[in-house]
């Protein structure tokens, strides 16, 4: 009974601790429809500025400043980035907040180090506040909970009693009218983003003395909170105060169980096998939100207190608005231009170069080349946003690597295997995943995702735990012993990875795919002519799992390794990454975007440890500026220079170069200084840019000189922007106004 009531207690606090940091996402994704997937980044960023402030003015202080700074950078958030990309749908805005996330994360690692803090608790609210047959139930915890419930009674009254929360209400399903009635509509949509980042900062600061400061705290606890935020149902408040009680309460008691299965089993009177019996509660407790989730999910999709209906169920591809092209077809030589470039770099360097580091850069593009189409068959022809796509990957690896130890297969029939394992996987896991569309899909398979990453650590005979489960591809048959040189099984990965994508191309442009895409478009349209859109996105997904499988596999041949890093979310984050960037309106976009992304985590990686920053701007300047992704850019200044001609584009093409260049050095001046000043001081070693830009290393100079010389390169390529823009907005002039003097000609003539 002691045990019961203590864990109970601890429950609740640790449930309320969860709705304060749901309740900011609830209530921005309530009022505005978007999914901040950065919420979890602030709740880190307001533990982290809290502890600086208490560290100098106190806890109370940090209490209310913290907040207050985060609240505000939100604010920036939403009115630099976030504006800009809404025109392109909530898809864009979940995206450029995912960008958010991970530059936060690296921002955190810059100025506080990868150290983990502990935050003191003020001695007002240290020790005991009362005893529980001889338990102790702390001060601290009582005032958790106070602080969640009056945190809810306020967001209660705001919204539904005030007029301020009238004018917010009103403007998230009538914002026409509500500006008519003279109310800035933006700005009370900055308002609530401010808020709702500030009530994430405010559980930050509450919660840092209950758990460790540290740079992953916002991986660990985000998964959950968009568990609870599902389970709840999306949009409700209610619904997210229940679901953060039952997660809490759930897994404090799985935390604190020592029952096995075995004897959970025999109790019902069921037998589970040895490996099974002797796991116990608590191996398994981060299974459990995960659990409950997919649960849910089976018995009441739309959650405890949601809608039926799916918020952003549409989501087209990214294309910039406003740009339309010509609809003639492109000669055969365009259509074998790309073809020729792929498999020039898959075998060409392979074939000239010695260098063993090339081969491992080249395979894993290959590698990387699979998993973004395929997922690109979920994004960018479904519009489906998936953040587990890795567990396909992993276990269709997984089940390779398994079978070709036990079994002992041709080495080039494997990835055969894994594209079966990882097809199988999506059959299993669609079959919940799909249930729901649009933002709820992309929630559901984070939860799917975190599932699988759990289970990958809390069953380690069947994941191979920290070590992995390894092969040895010599090993087998005879003829495997043909691949152990890394030549010839970077060979095999090249012919595999051409294999994929011509099997890709082909499914991309059968009657199956336009279906997709009209799912996509328009669902409702769809079912109306007799398809069922769910049955059509289920299709979707295990075919893309299928091939997820195989990157997976080929992976797997190259390290002769499958970890539980393969299943992680950081695997998922990559491909996301990797495609984005490319571009999901066009077949070659994820291509591209697999050799950029891949560059960057390797060839960049081996230069600067500033490249996970370069990565995360990169990601959200194609968002936010270049929404169709590179292949989309280049198509659209190589289709401006087709219709205008190279001689009257090249002023405008010349200054958005200059333009992209000194943005470049910009970028790469101020990231390496603060790298420099921050990184390399604290560790006592140079930053390698420093030893091509010695202004970096000049101990009289580094304070000035380089934020200094960044600005004037910034100031340098917004003045060739400005002309750029200038010079196309000239050229679309011009040309209108000669079809505009063809037209009165020819109607002249007539």
């Amino acid at each position: 009974m002691q045990s019961f009531v203590i864990n109970l207690l601890n429950g609740v606090s640790y449930g309320l601790l969860l709705f304060m940091l749901s309740a900011g996402l609830t209530l921005i994704f309530s009022m505005l429809g978007v999914l901040n997937f950065a919420h979890a980044s602030f709740y880190m960023l307001g533990a982290y500025v809290g502890y600086a402030v208490a560290a100098r003015g106190g806890f109370w202080a940090a209490l209310v400043i913290a907040p207050v700074l985060v609240g505000l950078l939100g604010a920036a958030l939403e009115r630099g980035l976030l504006r800009r990309v809404r025109p392109h749908g909530h898809l864009a805005e979940l995206l450029l907040t995912f960008g958010a996330a991970y530059l936060i994360g690296e921002a955190v690692k810059l100025v506080w180090g990868l150290s983990s803090l502990g935050a003191a608790i003020p001695p007002l609210l240290d020790g005991p506040l009362f005893t529980v047959y001889g338990a102790a139930f702390s001060r601290y915890r009582a005032f958790v909970m106070l602080v969640a419930v009056a945190m809810l009674a306020l967001l209660y009254l705001v919204l539904r009693t005030s007029r301020t929360g009238l004018i917010v209400r009103a403007a998230l399903t009538h914002p026409a009218a509500v500006e008519a009635l003279g109310h800035d509509v933006p700005r009370v949509f900055t308002l609530v983003f401010a808020i709702g980042t500030g009530l994430a900062a405010l559980a930050g600061v509450i919660g840092a003395p209950l758990f460790v400061i540290e740079p992953a705290m916002a991986e660990s606890v985000g998964p959950i909170v968009f568990v609870v935020v599902v389970v709840g149902g999306l949009g409700s408040l209610g619904g997210a105060l229940a679901a953060s009680l039952l997660v809490g309460c759930l897994q404090t008691f799985a935390v604190a169980s020592d029952v096995s299965l075995g004897s959970f089993a025999a109790a019902l009177g069921a037998d589970l096998p040895d490996r099974w019996a002797a796991l116990t509660l608590a191996q398994l407790a981060p299974l459990v939100p995960y659990v409950l989730l997919v649960a849910m999910l089976a018995a009441r999709p739309r959650g405890l207190f949601g809608h039926s209906a799916d918020g952003a169920n549409r989501a087209t591809p990214m294309r910039e608005p406003g740009v339309t092209f010509d609809a003639n077809a492109p000669s055969r030589a365009r259509l074998l231009l790309p073809w020729l470039a792929l498999v020039a770099f898959l075998f060409v360097p392979a074939v000239v170069s010695t260098h063993g580091w090339l081969l491992a850069y080249l395979a894993q593009t290959a590698s990387m080349i699979v998993f973004a189409l395929s997922y690109n068959l979920l994004l960018g022809e479904a519009g489906l946003l998936s953040f587990g796509h890795a567990a396909h990957a992993g276990l269709g690896a997984l089940i390779a690597a398994q079978v070709f130890a036990r079994i002992g297969l041709p080495l080039p029939l494997l990835p055969v295997i894994g594209g079966v394992g990882g097809a199988l996987s999506g059959a299993l896991l669609g079959a919940i995943a799909t249930r729901r569309a649009g933002t709820a899909f992309a929630m559901i398979t984070l939860g799917i995702g975190e599932l699988v990453s759990a289970a990958a650590w809390s069953l380690p005979d069947w994941f191979g735990g920290t070590a992995g489960v390894p092969i040895d591809r010599t090993s087998g048959v005879a003829m495997n012993a043909l691949f152990g040189s890394p030549r010839a099984a970077y060979g095999l990965i090249a012919v595999w990875c051409v294999v994929s994508t011509v099997a890709l191309y082909a499914l991309s442009r059968t009657p199956f795919i336009r279906l997709a895409n009209a799912v996509r478009d328009n669902p409702v349209r769809a079912a109306a002519l007799g398809w069922h859109p769910r049955r059509v996105r289920y299709a979707v997904l295990v075919w893309a799992s299928g091939f997820a499988g195989v990157a997976g596999t080929l992976a797997l041949i190259n390290v002769e390794l499958v970890s539980t890093d393969s299943v992680g979310i950081a695997r998922s984050g990559a491909v996301l990454f990797a495609t984005v960037i490319g571009g999901t309106a066009s077949f070659f976009g994820p291509i591209a975007g697999a050799i950029a992304f891949t560059f960057c985590s390797v060839a960049a990686a081996s230069v600067t440890t500033a490249w996970p920053c370069y990565l995360g701007l990169l990601f959200i300047v194609i968002v936010v500026g270049a929404p169709d992704g590179i292949a989309g850019f280049m198509r659209r200044h190589t289709r401006r220079i087709a219709t205008y001609g190279v001689r009257a584009c090249s002023g405008p093409v010349l200054c958005g170069m200059l333009a992209l260049a000194a943005w470049l050095l910009a970028t790469v001046l101020a990231v390496e200084w603060l790298y420099a000043i921050r990184l390399a001081s604290a560790q006592g070693v140079a930053s390698p840019f420093s030893e091509w830009l010695p202004v970096l290393a000049a101990p009289a100079l580094t304070a000035c000189a380089p934020p200094f010389v960044a600005a004037m390169f910034a100031a340098a390529g917004w003045y060739s922007a400005k002309a750029s823009g200038r010079g196309w907005a000239r050229i679309e002039v011009a040309a209108a106004s000669r079809a505009d003097v063809d037209v009165s000609a020819h109607g002249a003539a007539r």
